[in-house]
């Protein structure tokens, strides 16, 4: 990692996740930003914990991704989940799925998705979650990277 606050720019990489379980952030069709709290790598301080979001230092492509267990998914009215990763304003499904179908015992689901995506200087990126057709009770379990995020620069 540079010293001089300079950005290395082959060392593009982020990795954070939650300190702590979120609680009813979807269900009702609401995309909640996955906003993860804590950096694990965080080279080039390309991520922001307090906005989620990651700022690409230079043009190239990235490989972004997202990993989130999804808690209280335990209606038979979701019907739909989707992971997106965002670049500025267009969106990028990761995953979708029927969350009830899929979901184990107790309402925990895991969905995960990762993809290449070409980003210019200063691209702004962001991860979401939805979940829809109830009431807004799924939560994203946090600690010990049970739902983070991540993404580097691909040479």
């Amino acid at each position: 990692m540079a010293t001089n606050n300079a950005v290395n720019q082959s060392r593009a990489t982020f990795n954070a996740y939650f300190a702590a379980s979120q609680t009813n952030v979807t269900g009702d069709a609401t995309v909640a930003v996955i906003a993860c709290d804590t950096a694990a790598i965080n080279e080039g301080s390309v991520y922001n914990t307090g906005t989620g979001i990651m700022t690409a230092p230079v043009s190239g492509n990235y490989l972004l991704g997202a990993s989130a267990m999804l808690t209280s998914v335990s209606s038979a009215l979701f019907t739909l989940c989707q992971l997106a990763v965002v670049v500025n304003a267009t969106s990028y499904i990761l995953a979708e799925l029927n969350p009830y179908v899929a979901a184990a015992a107790g309402g925990y689901l895991g969905v995960n998705g990762t993809k290449i995506i070409p980003l210019t200087t200063g691209d702004s990126v962001h991860f979401t979650i939805m979940v829809s057709n109830d009431t807004k009770t799924v939560g994203l379990l946090g600690t010990s990277y049970w739902t983070e995020i991540y993404g580097c620069l691909v040479p």
